[in-house]
Protein backbone atom coordinates (compact mmCIF):
# COMPACT_ATOMS: atom_id res chain seq x y z
CA UNK A 1 0.00 0.00 0.00
CA UNK A 2 1.44 3.44 -1.00
CA UNK A 3 1.85 5.98 1.87
CA UNK A 4 1.02 9.87 1.15
CA UNK A 5 1.06 9.20 -2.70
CA UNK A 6 -2.34 7.89 -4.37
CA UNK A 7 -0.87 5.29 -6.94
CA UNK A 8 -4.16 4.84 -8.83
CA UNK A 9 -8.23 4.09 -8.55
CA UNK A 10 -10.65 7.26 -9.44
CA UNK A 11 -9.33 10.83 -9.78
CA UNK A 12 -10.92 12.58 -6.30
CA UNK A 13 -13.92 13.72 -7.17
CA UNK A 14 -15.16 11.55 -9.98
CA UNK A 15 -18.57 10.72 -10.35
CA UNK A 16 -20.07 6.89 -9.39
CA UNK A 17 -20.44 4.99 -12.89
CA UNK A 18 -24.88 5.32 -13.66
CA UNK A 19 -26.43 1.60 -14.92
CA UNK A 20 -28.10 2.35 -18.04
CA UNK A 21 -30.97 0.22 -17.46
CA UNK A 22 -31.73 2.26 -14.02
CA UNK A 23 -31.34 5.86 -15.77
CA UNK A 24 -33.97 3.69 -18.43
CA UNK A 25 -36.38 3.02 -15.71
CA UNK A 26 -35.91 6.59 -13.35
CA UNK A 27 -36.58 8.30 -17.20
CA UNK A 28 -39.78 6.50 -17.13
CA UNK A 29 -41.11 5.96 -13.54
CA UNK A 30 -39.75 8.53 -11.52
CA UNK A 31 -38.99 7.96 -7.65
CA UNK A 32 -39.85 4.44 -8.79
CA UNK A 33 -37.67 1.43 -6.76
CA UNK A 34 -39.06 -1.98 -7.05
CA UNK A 35 -38.14 -3.03 -3.12
CA UNK A 36 -40.45 -0.30 -2.31
CA UNK A 37 -42.99 -1.25 -4.88
CA UNK A 38 -42.92 -5.35 -3.20
CA UNK A 39 -43.68 -3.77 0.07
CA UNK A 40 -46.51 -1.56 -1.29
CA UNK A 41 -47.86 -4.97 -2.49
CA UNK A 42 -46.85 -6.57 0.62
CA UNK A 43 -49.10 -4.61 2.71
CA UNK A 44 -52.00 -4.04 -0.58
CA UNK A 45 -55.54 -5.38 0.58
CA UNK A 46 -56.12 -6.19 -2.88
CA UNK A 47 -53.20 -8.62 -3.08
CA UNK A 48 -53.99 -12.31 -2.67
CA UNK A 49 -52.44 -14.35 0.53
CA UNK A 50 -49.81 -15.75 -2.26
CA UNK A 51 -48.94 -12.26 -3.40
CA UNK A 52 -48.36 -10.98 0.01
CA UNK A 53 -46.37 -13.84 0.82
CA UNK A 54 -44.04 -13.72 -2.09
CA UNK A 55 -43.60 -10.08 -1.38
CA UNK A 56 -42.65 -10.30 2.17
CA UNK A 57 -40.39 -13.24 1.36
CA UNK A 58 -38.51 -10.85 -1.88
CA UNK A 59 -38.44 -7.87 0.40
CA UNK A 60 -36.69 -10.09 2.88
CA UNK A 61 -33.47 -11.09 0.72
CA UNK A 62 -32.65 -6.96 0.71
CA UNK A 63 -33.03 -6.58 4.50
CA UNK A 64 -32.60 -9.54 5.77
CA UNK A 65 -29.28 -11.92 5.14
CA UNK A 66 -29.46 -15.32 4.51
CA UNK A 67 -28.54 -18.05 6.61
CA UNK A 68 -26.00 -20.56 5.09
CA UNK A 69 -26.15 -24.62 5.97
CA UNK A 70 -23.03 -25.34 8.00
CA UNK A 71 -21.94 -28.60 7.79
CA UNK A 72 -20.79 -30.11 11.50
CA UNK A 73 -18.46 -33.08 11.57
CA UNK A 74 -18.38 -34.40 15.17
CA UNK A 75 -16.48 -37.32 16.38
CA UNK A 76 -18.45 -39.17 18.97
CA UNK A 77 -16.47 -39.65 22.19
CA UNK A 78 -16.54 -42.96 23.74
CA UNK A 79 -15.42 -41.35 26.98
CA UNK A 80 -17.63 -39.40 29.44
CA UNK A 81 -15.32 -37.09 32.17
CA UNK A 82 -18.79 -36.18 34.25
CA UNK A 83 -21.88 -38.55 34.00
CA UNK A 84 -25.15 -36.28 33.32
CA UNK A 85 -28.05 -37.00 36.30
CA UNK A 86 -31.54 -36.62 35.95
CA UNK A 87 -34.01 -35.71 39.48
CA UNK A 88 -37.29 -37.24 38.55
CA UNK A 89 -39.73 -35.61 40.16
CA UNK A 90 -40.66 -38.74 42.79
CA UNK A 91 -36.84 -38.38 44.04
CA UNK A 92 -35.34 -40.74 41.90
CA UNK A 93 -31.80 -39.92 39.98
CA UNK A 94 -30.84 -41.06 37.12
CA UNK A 95 -27.32 -41.25 35.59
CA UNK A 96 -26.43 -41.61 31.96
Amino acid sequence: MATGVKTGGRLVGSKNKRIPLLELINSEYPNYHPVLAMCKIAHSIEASQEQIFQAHKEVARYVCPQLKAIDVNIEPSLTVNNPISIKLPNGQTIFI
